[in-house]
């Protein structure tokens, strides 16, 4: 997998399930205790009673189709090798990883608190270890909503660069999770929205945190009148100037040419009082 990972590797980080364990798994060297499978199951996408009867714990179930069956007679296998098929990779089961969603993160804020009050499910070849939620529309004019989910590596495990969306936290607001661009600029450290309505956070001088480099989004595909309202925002236009707009542009229209239009229209209706 990609991001630093194996794929035994993602599969034990998700289920806890050990490393060396997992590999044994897929040498078939040895059959997998009933509490090991329920961890992994939901990760694998296979029910725990259909790993448990894999495994030879219980019977009854139909069996599922399998790759190691030729001319109708089954080809050589190690025991509990029917196992390792179910688990080997290239693991395109195992899809989500559950990481904490956090709305404020304070000073000593753990990432990997046990319990938090929320989870939210990401994708395992996105190396992240929390998650925060935009609380607003901050963010807006580069296609970040309020509510969208930003999935965070650790700032101590990686070089946080200028430019760079991050999670941000500041005592005066209470440590409430900000997603926004970190900037250093003049001399000063900035906190930089995507929406000119918000002005720049100054970090000088302040208690803040920068607690996490944002490395992807899980969010909802915006609508058509989504995207018009967000396009009269930018261009400063009603919604009818905003379609006009879009039609002109796909048409192959540049700035200029409508301009020169509107120039002419103007000379002509001058014209015309004249």
């Amino acid at each position: 997998m990609g991001a630093g990972f194996t794929s035994q590797g993602a599969l034990s980080r998700v289920s806890g399930v050990d490393h060396s364990t997992i590999a044994r798994w897929e040498r078939g060297d040895f059959k997998p205790r009933p509490e090991n499978l329920q961890k992994v199951a939901p990760f694998l996408g296979v029910p725990y009673e259909t790993l448990m009867a894999a495994a030879g714990y219980i019977s009854g179930l139909p069996a599922p189709a399998t790759s190691h069956y030729a001319n109708g007679r089954k080809a050589a296998q190690k025991p509990n090798s029917f196992f390792k098929d179910q688990v080997s990779p290239p693991y395109h089961r195992i899809w989500a990883a559950r990481l904490p969603l956090l709305a404020a993160i304070g000073m000593d804020t753990a990432f990997t608190d046990p319990a938090p009050d929320f989870y939210v499910d990401a994708p395992t070849d996105i190396h992240a270890d929390f998650a925060v939620r935009t609380a607003d529309d901050g963010m807006s004019w580069a296609g970040i909503r309020e509510g969208d989910i930003a999935l965070c590596r650790d700032a101590a495990a990686v070089r946080v660069r200028s430019g760079q969306i991050v999670a941000a936290s500041l005592a005066e607001a209470g440590w409430n999770a900000a997603v926004r661009f970190y900037v250093e600029e003049q001399g000063r450290k900035l906190l930089r929205s995507a929406n000119p309505a918000y002005k720049d956070i100054v970090l000088d001088g302040k208690e803040y945190r920068i607690a996490g480099l944002v490395v992807s989004f899980i969010k909802e595909p915006p609508d058509l009148d989504e995207y018009r309202r967000f396009l009269s925002a930018v261009t400063g236009t009603a919604d009818g100037w905003a379609s006009l707009l879009t039609e002109a542009a796909g048409v192959g229209l540049a700035p200029d040419d409508l301009k020169e239009y509107v120039d002419a229209v103007r000379k002509a209706s001058h014209k015309t009082k004249a």
